[in-house]
C-alpha cells in the first residue's frame, strides 16, 4: 500500500502556524515502523523538518505565498504532480486539494482512491459570523457546494468525532460505511516542559485566582462572549485575573473593551508558541472555552480542550454535544451563550477549588485517548480499510 498525504495549500514550513500542518506533521511521526510506502506532496518550504523513514518521501511544488495567488498557485504547480504519482489512496486535507485530486485523477491510467479529512465544517464556520464579509457573503453558496462536492465524490471521508460521523451521513446522504473515524491528537507531554515566560508576578499578586483562555480570537471561538464574561464576573468578584493567550480577528475589539473598561485585570498576552503555553496553563485556576454556539462547535470538540484536559487544571465551557463526548462529567458545562451561567461556572470553581482541581486531575487520563500515537494508530487503520476500495 502507498499513500501520498496532499496538503494543497497548507505549507509545512517551520514558520507555519496552521494546526493543520501539526495535524498531518505529528501522526507522520509515528509511521516509520507501518507496512506501508508514504509519500507527503507540500508546497515549497524554507524552513522545513524532514524525517528521516525508509517508508517515508517528501514532493514539492512551487508556491508563492502572497494574498490571492497562493491557492492558485499551489494548485496549479501541484496538478502535474498529482497526475504522475505512484500512488493507491491520496489523502486531502481541504476542500481545494480534494478538488484538484479529482480533476488529476481524470488524467491517469491507474486511478487512486481520493480520502477527505473534514477539518472542520466549512459551511459552518462561514455563517457564525453576524457580520460577515462581501468576499465571504459572495463565496458561501461556493463553500456550500465544495462542502458537499467533498463528502459525496470522496471514496473515504475521516472525521474526528462519531457525532460529525452521524451528521454528514444524515446531513449529506453519504454511505456511513466510507467514513473513519480518526481522534484529534495533542502532545502527551504538552504540559511537562518547564519553559520561561515574561514576568506578570507584580499583576498576579493583586489578585485572588486566574482565569485563562487560549486561542484564536473571532466570532466563532466566543471573544465576544468572554468579554461579556469579564463584565459580569468583575461585578461579582473583582479579584479574578484573566489571562487571555492568542490573536486573531477580534484582537483590535479586545483591546478596544479593555481600555474603555479601565481594566486592569485584563492581560492580553497575544500569540503564544506552543511550546510555551503549558505553563501559562499551569499557572491558572480555571480554563475557559466560550466558544459560540453553531453547528462546527456543536459536533467539533476544539484542540484546546485536550491541552486543558492534559494541564489538570478545571474547565468551565459551554454545554456542547462535541465537548461532552470528550469530558462527560469531568468539567462544569453551562447552557450555551448564557453569561450569567459562564460566570457563575466560574465562581463555583474558585469557591470549591480543592473539589474542581481533584475533578481535572481525574480528566487527565482522557487525553491518552486522543494521543498522536493514538490517533495515528487509527488513521493507519482507516488507510487499510480504504486500500480494499474500488478506485473507479
Amino acid at each position: 500500500m502507498r499513500v501520498c498525504i496532499f496538503s494543497g495549500v497548507i505549507s509545512l514550513d517551520r514558520d507555519n502556524i496552521d494546526v493543520r500542518k501539526n495535524y498531518l506533521l505529528e501522526r507522520v511521526k509515528y509511521f516509520g515502523d507501518k507496512d506501508f510506502d508514504l509519500e507527503i506532496m507540500s508546497p515549497s518550504a524554507k524552513k522545513m523538518d524532514y524525517l528521516d523513514y525508509d517508508n517515508l518521501y517528501y514532493t514539492h511544488y512551487q508556491y508563492l505565498p502572497k494574498k490571492g495567488i497562493k491557492m492558485i498557485s499551489a494548485l496549479l504547480f501541484s496538478f502535474p504532480k498529482l497526475v504522475k504519482v505512484d500512488c493507491d489512496i491520496v489523502h486531502c486535507f481541504n476542500y481545494q486539494a480534494l478538488f484538484v485530486a479529482h480533476i488529476a485523477n481524470i488524467f491517469r491510467a491507474r486511478k487512486y482512491i481520493t480520502v477527505f479529512e473534514a477539518m472542520g465544517l466549512a459551511d459552518a464556520e462561514s455563517t457564525t459570523s453576524t457580520n460577515a464579509s462581501l468576499k465571504v457573503r459572495i463565496l458561501r453558496p461556493y463553500i456550500r457546494y465544495f462542502e458537499t462536492y467533498a463528502f459525496k465524490k470522496s471514496k473515504g471521508v475521516i472525521v474526528y468525532t462519531s457525532i460529525i460521523k452521524d451528521y454528514v451521513i444524515n446531513h449529506f446522504g453519504i454511505d456511513g460505511n466510507k467514513i473513519c473515524v480518526v481522534p484529534h491528537g495533542v502532545d502527551v507531554d504538552f504540559c511537562n516542559n518547564e519553559v520561561e515566560i515574561p514576568n506578570f508576578q507584580r499583576e498576579l499578586s493583586k489578585y485572588g485566582a486566574i482565569a485563562m483562555y487560549v486561542g484564536s480570537l473571532s466570532r466563532l471561538h466566543g471573544t465576544p462572549h468572554l468579554m461579556s464574561v469579564i463584565d459580569e464576573l468583575n461585578a461579582k468578584r473583582p479579584d479574578v485575573l484573566f489571562l487571555i493567550l492568542g490573536t486573531g480577528p477580534f484582537k483590535e475589539e479586545l483591546e478596544s473593551f479593555i481600555e474603555r473598561k479601565q481594566l486592569d485585570n485584563v492581560i492580553l498576552v497575544g500569540y503564544v508558541p506552543s511550546e510555551i503555553i503549558p505553563f501559562y496553563l499551569k499557572k491558572a485556576d480555571v480554563l475557559l472555552i466560550p466558544h459560540s454556539k453553531c453547528l462546527q462547535t456543536e459536533l467539533d470538540p476544539p484542540t484546546k480542550l485536550f491541552e486543558y484536559l492534559k494541564a489538570g487544571k478545571p474547565i468551565v465551557s459551554f454545554d456542547f454535544k462535541a465537548v461532552k463526548e470528550v469530558v462527560g462529567d469531568k468539567a462544569i458545562l453551562v447552557e450555551p451563550e448564557n453569561i450569567v451561567s459562564f460566570a457563575d461556572g466560574i465562581i463555583k470553581v474558585l469557591d470549591n477549588k480543592v473539589y474542581y482541581l481533584e475533578r481535572a486531575k481525574e480528566a487527565v487520563s482522557i487525553v491518552a485517548s486522543y494521543s498522536w500515537e493514538a490517533s495515528a494508530e487509527e488513521l493507519f487503520k482507516a488507510y487499510l480499510y480504504f486500500s480494499s476500495f474500488d478506485s473507479g
